[in-house]
């Protein structure tokens, strides 16, 4: 008899537990699954973009896993034209040109985004030339060497100033002697104009000493 009173409480003793155990576990809060949020294209590229010459397009896109795959059209025709992240494009016309990305996150998710750019011709750039020594009351020679851009450059398409001040139409070449009559330092500085009138500039600082006198 006491064996079976035994049998009998470790079977009410089970059966207690495992009905704890279902409540128990009836009160434990499950996690949902995250929700994949998906990307956000976006894109950035250079202030100024120009003709012929090779501009350089930096993915800034976004997404809660990471962007898988990127696609860019660059002419608007509904083509692939590269897949790299950050690619490069040289545009041979000027004018606005329609750039769209298309990026793709982990599941399957896209965004696209789409920016016109505005492509100008590329102007000249200048640089002027520093003589080694330039002394007070002594003629000083400046040469001005320019980069041609998308247009040319007249032999007249030369503006210089001298501490900002202008040094007429007579000195629009690209060379300009001057005599400084202080010592300290002056500024010398010219403008070149080319023939799709966008303009360059360079402008240079220059020590003026004592000359020496026997």
């Amino acid at each position: 008899m006491e064996e079976r009173n035994l049998k009998e409480k470790i079977l009410i003793l089970l059966v207690s537990m495992a009905l704890l155990v279902g409540i128990l576990s009836g009160c434990t809060e499950t996690t949902p699954p995250a929700t994949n949020e998906g990307p956000t294209a976006a894109f950035t590229y250079p202030e100024a973009v120009y003709n012929n010459t090779e501009c350089t397009f930096t993915d800034a896109s976004t997404d809660d896993t990471g962007v898988e795959t990127w696609s860019w059209d660059f002419d608007a025709d509904g083509t692939e034209d590269s897949s790299e992240q950050n690619p490069t494009h040289t545009f041979t016309e000027v004018g606005d040109h329609e750039v769209t990305l298309t990026v793709t996150d982990a599941e399957g998710e896209t965004s696209t985004a789409t920016e016109t750019i505005t492509v100008g011709y590329k102007p000249a750039t200048v640089a002027i030339t520093v003589p080694e020594t330039v002394t007070n009351n002594t003629e000083a020679t400046f040469e001005a060497t320019v980069t041609l851009g998308d247009g040319t450059v007249e032999d007249t398409a030369y503006a210089w100033e001298v501490d900002g001040v202008a040094q007429g139409e007579d000195v629009n070449t690209s060379s300009l002697t001057v005599t400084f009559t202080t010592v300290g330092d002056h500024t010398v500085k010219v403008t070149v104009t080319d023939s799709n009138d966008l303009t360059g500039s360079d402008e240079q600082t220059v020590t003026v000493a004592e000359a020496v006198t026997e």
